[in-house]
């Protein structure tokens, strides 16, 4: 596949995945978990950081795809700049929805979640480069 398609292909699903949490924000109760079935009450925080750090690690590898290495802090730091505005925007766009809040709780929560992926990434990247280094070709 051309690199090209691959961005492009990338960057349609990070939009795509992007308008579906808009559109699940937009249903009024509608996406509550059961909490009779965690312990934890508030379980909804744990789904929010998952679904930003899904959200970032697509960001990453759209940037990834469009070359930019040798701009580390710019696919590291991005993702989770990106990820925490579009939570940010999220949570405002709860406030216009009959039945929907906007929590600090939650958009903190997808921060949080955003950099436990990209640390993730980051330290599965860093033990594949530094542990792991390509091996050299027998003509060097």
């Amino acid at each position: 596949m051309k690199p090209r398609t691959k961005s492009r292909i990338l960057l349609g699903v990070t939009i795509g995945y992007v308008c579906l949490t808009f559109l699940l924000s937009s249903f009024a109760g509608a996406t509550k978990i059961p909490v009779i079935l965690f312990k934890f009450h508030r379980f909804d925080l744990i789904v929010h950081a998952i679904e930003y750090g899904i959200l970032a690690l697509f960001i990453f590898r759209y940037f990834v795809s469009l070359g930019l290495l040798s701009r580390r802090w710019i696919i590291w730091i991005g993702p989770i700049i990106i990820s925490t505005l579009i939570g940010a925007s999220n949570e405002i766009f709860q406030i216009f929805i009959q039945g929907r809040f906007a929590q600090i709780s939650d958009a903190v929560a997808n921060m949080i979640g955003a950099i436990v992926f990209i640390g993730w990434m980051r330290l599965k990247w860093h033990r594949k480069i530094i542990l792991f280094p390509p091996q050299q070709s027998a003509r060097e």
